[in-house]
């Protein structure tokens, strides 16, 4: 503290005998000064998305993310045995997945036919319409193959419309 300001520190030891006088209450509460650690702390709560060490959500641009994405759902999916728990680990939406599956399911199943197909062009059509394509190229075979894969675990058990 400065010797000129109106906050003075009275360091006074009593005598012996002496009574002690506790010091007034103040009126206001400008007249006290807090010391930083005493003063109340206030409590950021971080938004979902920025917590440290979880992954964030990433928009997929090309089939091979896609894949990506699907194949880390399913190893978590095996690790958690709930399907819920593994897409929040991943940072993926359940709906998200169950949309594109039709493209990881069909690279997995019939690689074959996958690579038959014309190649995703980004300029002229999106993820979606890739997947519906994808739909279309399984026949009864490939459907019965990745029912089968479902069943034992080598794919994920979304069932798609």
């Amino acid at each position: 503290m400065e010797p000129g300001s109106s906050h003075q520190i009275i360091a006074s030891i009593p005598e012996e005998g002496a009574v002690f006088d506790p010091p007034a209450l103040f009126d206001s509460f400008e007249e006290v000064e807090l010391h930083p650690l005493d003063r109340q702390r206030t409590i950021k709560i971080s938004s979902k998305r920025s917590r440290d060490g979880e992954n964030t959500r990433v928009r997929m641009k090309n089939v091979v993310g896609v894949i990506a994405r699907y194949m880390a759902a399913l190893q978590e999916f095996r690790r958690s045995v709930s399907m819920k728990v593994a897409f929040d680990r991943v940072g993926v939406d359940r709906n998200t997945i169950s949309r594109t599956a039709a493209i990881a399911e069909l690279s997995l199943a019939a690689p074959e036919v996958f690579h038959a197909l014309p190649p995703w062009d980004e300029k002229e059509e999106t993820l979606a319409h890739y997947a519906v394509r994808c739909r279309q190229a399984m026949d009864n075979s490939i459907k019965a193959k990745i029912k089968s894969m479902k069943a034992k675990g080598e794919l994920l058990p979304i069932v798609s419309k």
